[in-house]
């Protein structure tokens, strides 16, 4: 009887094991230290932009990242770790989202935060969806991840809509050289670059350092001598480049710009330390510009409060901005439109204009990107609660292209607000400008680091057509931004000022400007075909799901 129970107690032979309740921790914590992990070198994303403005860790962050995906077989964990790493960065880049819900979607805290969180993982869906698809090009296709993640980054950057759009190539706009590369292929070239130098060498410490020592293989000599050499030859050009632009700038014609800065409340109607109204102070910074013999004064984004009738092309006595100055203005308003039948709604758009004391509008611009929830409600056309629920935001019809000005023998290109951080803002000039005049409000973020990271972006549209740019913004920082992306001037955060400098008019056509966003449309291609081959592989192996 003994044996036979013991024999009964004996699993069959080939029967798997019992589960090892020791493996399911170990493997638990090995997922929650691959995450911290990420998610640690995620932060360094953050710091590599404005303010800390350590650029070099760029170089480093997405490296992490890739260590950790060696041990992700399946695309799912790689999806898991793309977001981790990025969410931990956009929590900490975006930390001042909760503050502008409440104070200006007056939401409460307990929804503001959730949505700060949810926000942060969305724009987390680059890297998230990243993860996922270098694993799986490497499971299926074999592919290393320095071969397919450069081109996959710079197709998912151009693709996915963000709110707030990033990309890993705008963190070095202080590198001055490696961002001259610009005016050739855009950001998204610089992102290749960035992305390819970070998984080089990552694949050479893997090799010779951070491998299991049975797997360590010799050092990958071309590999890093590749990426080495399109590095200095980037750094080569950018010099030149550089060199070759500045000598152009200090020969060039000159206008003298001011940008007002009146620092008052988005919804204030009176400015509090001096009793004026909000058109009474911008009259009054404006006869500073004046005096100081300015050719073109620029106002911020929706600056002037008067209705604007989009019909007009002279501006009737009674709303003209003109008051106590005579020089030419570039300022924001908002222009209306008929109203639509269907809606009941009168069409209105975010503009620019530039006007003399005359009332004439010289130009005219309606903005091409708007941003949502603040300039644009998704689907509120389809769901009328969505306006009630978010009150102080705006519902305008976008423009189509970026006129250029004609204005003393230059060309001048609108651009308002957060357009000054797309690319695809220079894809729709209708010609090379001497000169961007940009008109922003960013008076919703408050004293963070937001203004800065807007600077900077802004940095690339010079450098995209290189030629100089002016921002006027309400609360600051105003600045002058020169052909090759340096701030020469810049004004602070919640100061009034009224910024005068002579601005050179350098007029460039650049390769960027003529062959747009080629380079990612070729990166989404190179895409395509690596998933086609991953494709075909599996099927001629007979392989099972990844």
């Amino acid at each position: 009887m003994a044996a036979r129970r013991k024999k009964s107690a004996t699993a069959p032979a080939g029967a798997p094991s019992p589960p090892d309740p020791a493996t399911g921790v170990n493997d638990r914590r090995a997922l929650l230290r691959a995450i911290g992990i990420v998610a640690a070198f995620g932060i360094l994303i953050p710091l590599a932009y404005p303010t800390p403005d350590v650029w070099p860790l760029s170089y480093v962050a997405l490296a992490g990242l890739a260590w950790q995906l060696r041990g992700a077989r399946t695309p799912r964990r790689g999806l898991l770790y793309g977001f981790a790493f990025a969410t931990a960065a956009n929590l900490a880049g975006y930390y001042w989202i909760t503050a502008l819900l409440m104070d200006f979607g007056q939401i409460p805290f307990v929804a503001a935060f959730p949505l700060y969180v949810l926000l942060a993982a969305y724009q987390g869906l680059v890297y998230g969806l990243w993860g996922w698809g270098v694993v799986w090009l490497r499971e299926r296709a074999g592919l290393p991840l320095w071969l397919a993640g450069p081109p996959l980054l710079v197709a998912l950057e151009f693709t996915v809509p963000l709110l707030f759009p990033w990309a890993l190539g705008e963190s070095q706009w202080l590198n001055r050289p490696i961002a001259q590369l610009a005016d050739l292929f855009g950001v998204f070239g610089i992102s290749y670059l960035v992305a390819l130098v970070n998984l080089a060498g990552e694949e050479a410490v893997w090799r010779t350092r951070l491998a299991p020592p049975a797997d360590r293989r010799p050092f990958p000599a071309k590999l890093v001598g590749v990426a080495a050499g399109l590095y200095a030859a980037a750094l080569g050009y950018g010099i030149w480049r550089t060199h070759e632009v500045d000598l152009r700038t200090a020969a060039a014609p000159k206008l003298k710009i001011a940008m007002v800065q009146p620092n008052i409340g988005i919804f204030d109607k009176h400015d509090e330390a001096t009793g004026l109204s909000r058109v009474d102070l911008l009259h009054l910074l404006s006869a500073e510009a004046d005096r100081a013999g300015a050719d073109l004064a620029v106002w911020p984004e929706a600056a002037f409060p008067a209705p604007i009738a989009a019909s007009w092309g002279v501006l009737p006595p009674s709303v003209r901005p003109h008051e106590g100055f005579s020089t030419p203005l570039a300022f924001g308003a908002i222009r209306y439109g008929a109203v639509n039948p269907a809606t009941g709604r009168r069409a209105s758009t975010n503009s620019l204009m530039l006007a003399g004391p005359d009332g004439i509008l010289q130009g005219t611009y309606d903005k091409n990107f708007l941003v949502w929830f603040s300039e644009k409600i998704p689907w509120s056309e389809h769901f009328p609660w969505i306006n009630k629920a978010l009150p102080y935001s705006s519902d305008f019809t976008r423009g189509t292209s970026v006129p250029l000005w004609p204005f003393r023998g230059f060309l001048l290109a609108p651009n308002i607000c957060f357009e000054d951080t797309l690319p695809r803002w220079t894809s729709h000039l209708t010609g090379a400008p001497h000169l961007i005049v940009n008109s922003t409000e960013d008076a919703w973020f408050g004293n963070t680091t937001e203004p800065w990271f807007h600077i900077a972006f802004a940095t690339f549209r010079a450098i995209e057509s290189h030629t100089s740019m002016v921002r006027s913004v309400n609360t600051g920082p105003s600045a002058v931004i020169d052909p090759v992306g340096r701030i020469t001037a810049v004004t602070g955060i919640y100061t009034r000022e009224v910024l005068v400098r002579d601005v050179p008019m350098v007029r460039t056509e650049t390769v960027y400007q003529k062959i747009g966003d080629l380079f990612a449309y070729l990166c989404m291609a190179a895409v395509a075909a690596m998933g086609g081959y991953g494709v075909w592989r599996k099927r001629r192996d007979g392989g099972t799901r990844a």
